[in-house]
């Protein structure tokens, strides 16, 4: 049974805490109770923030639970790249095979020596290089692990990570508002394809989802669709 996250608070309006659900859903897809003791660390840190912006700063207890959902980056980083090969790699739009999205992801991967990551720290970014698995069996095995948030990790891969001027806690308004269009964008298409069922995929869920109108989702550009397809 998938599970439910509402983006919306009591009064229907868009919790101001809806990015960092998504951020909590994708590094704990499976673990319900993990997700939702995350999901309390980060209320009271924004509550934190909220009250003293000026000298805030994560909690050891915030930044340890950070720093160990970190580890689950370059994991993560894989999963996504493989919903977005499977959104997008055949030109008809029907879904591509996780085989031939993995060889297709083995073969990006390989191009790049490593990959740039963003980990929240204090009250600002450190920037790290890892070097990412290439072989097809285990980036398959990321992409299972991670598959029930893949409607996230798409939107992960195609965005990209924030600006460094951004601040750990808070993700501007109008991006924050794309960010989700396409999360459910994504969550749309794959709940659409037949299979999918498999996935779990967890129900991201907002009543007034049609800000989509106002905010409508990113694209993949033609460079990107024909990077992945050649």
């Amino acid at each position: 049974m998938s599970e439910i996250c509402r983006l919306e608070e009591t009064d229907g309006t868009l919790s101001y805490l809806s990015y960092l659900k998504l951020v909590v859903i994708v590094n704990y897809p499976n673990d319900l109770k993990s997700t939702k003791q995350a999901m309390q660390i980060l209320q009271t840190e924004y509550n934190s923030f909220r009250s003293d912006r000026k000298n805030w700063q994560f909690s050891s207890l915030s930044q340890t639970v950070l720093d160990a959902a970190s580890k689950r980056a370059g994991k993560i980083y894989v999963a996504g790249l493989m919903a977005f090969i499977i959104a997008h790699l055949n030109a008809d739009g029907s879904p591509a095979s996780i085989n031939n999205a993995s060889r297709v992801a083995s073969r990006l991967i390989n191009d790049n020596d490593k990959v740039v990551f963003k980990i929240p720290k204090s009250v600002n970014w450190e920037i790290k290089e890892k070097r990412i698995v290439e072989d097809s069996q285990t980036i398959k095995r990321y992409f299972r692990e991670f598959r029930p948030a893949a409607q996230i990790c798409a939107a992960n891969a195609l965005i990209g990570s924030d600006p460094l001027q951004s601040h750990p806690m808070v993700k501007p308004f109008p991006e924050m508002m794309r960010f989700i269009s396409t999360v459910l964008y994504y969550q749309r298409l794959f709940k659409s394809w037949p299979g999918t069922s498999e996935w779990k995929l967890w129900n991201i869920y907002h009543e007034c989802a049609s800000f989509g109108e106002s905010y409508p989702p990113f694209s993949p550009s033609e460079e990107q669709l024909e990077y992945i397809r050649s």
